[in-house]
């Protein structure tokens, strides 16, 4: 759309004026007219602005949020893929290191902990590590009817697990027992991110968050993370969201502020 009226529009006009009414009519015609063209640029600005607004999306507080949320997964679970073969051995070994020293790691004789997918914390060698001092040694596998997790004894790795719903080993079907999830002394748990508030953001299927909803308070709740997957600010919390007692990483051991 053009700006307003040319100046060529405007001399035809003039002489027009001029030819018409003479020289005393050409001075209030051209206010007048500069008056209209004022008025046609302020409604032409107004529409604009308008028609623009109705062209972009409003979204509702709910929306920003769960926006939010899927960026730091995407971000998060990028930087897990990206880190270099020598970072990732370095980062699995300071995290075994530092759970090594958690008193309720320490103290527990029944431990919980999840079968990593490839690009997450190595907890093979955590298992394997806990199996080798006699700890017994607890694994979560998917019920796909309820969309829960239940947990098996596992004894060896090799023999004990085989692939589960999302392709991630699981306890064998044989060693699915009834488990009273309150015998465990620890569970040891995953996460794409989180934050220094404890906030946990998992992958958004909630599989974890309904295992752990009776057991949050009542036992210990250890998260841990590549350095990438703290992230640096807050994340927009969930009211079902469980977060653990501590979160070990490979530089440090968070727990809640108090």
């Amino acid at each position: 759309m053009a700006d307003g009226i040319g100046l060529q529009e405007i001399i035809l006009i003039a002489i027009l004026v001029l030819l018409l009414f003479g020289p005393k009519g050409v001075s209030g015609i051209m206010r007048d007219l500069g008056r209209w063209t004022g008025k046609m640029k302020r409604y032409r600005d107004e529409f604009t602005r308008e028609l623009m607004a109705m062209s972009e999306p409003v979204f509702t507080p709910e929306e920003i949020k769960q926006n939010e949320r899927k960026r730091i997964r995407e971000q998060c679970k990028k930087a897990m893929v990206e880190l270099q073969p020598e970072e990732r051995e370095k980062e699995n070994k300071d995290i075994r290191t530092k759970l090594e020293t958690l008193p309720e790691f320490i103290s527990a004789n029944r431990i919980f902990c999840f079968i990593s997918k490839q690009e997450e914390v190595d907890t093979l060698t955590i298992i394997s590590n806990l199996l080798k001092s006699g700890k017994e040694v607890f694994a979560p596998y998917c019920i796909d009817k309820t969309k829960d997790l239940g947990l098996a004894q596992i004894s060896d790795l090799k023999s004990d697990l085989e692939p589960g719903i999302f392709n991630i080993p699981e306890p064998k079907k044989d060693l699915r027992k009834q488990v009273d999830p309150l015998s465990i002394d620890l569970f040891i748990i995953p996460g794409l991110a989180f934050d220094h508030e404890m906030t946990r953001l998992g992958r958004g299927a909630g599989y974890f968050d309904r295992f752990l909803q009776d057991i949050k308070g009542r036992k210990p709740i250890c998260g841990i993370c590549f350095n990438c997957q703290v992230y640096p600010y807050i994340i927009p919390p969930e009211e079902h969201d469980i977060n653990p007692d501590c979160i070990v990483t490979p530089l440090t051991i968070i727990r809640q502020r108090t």
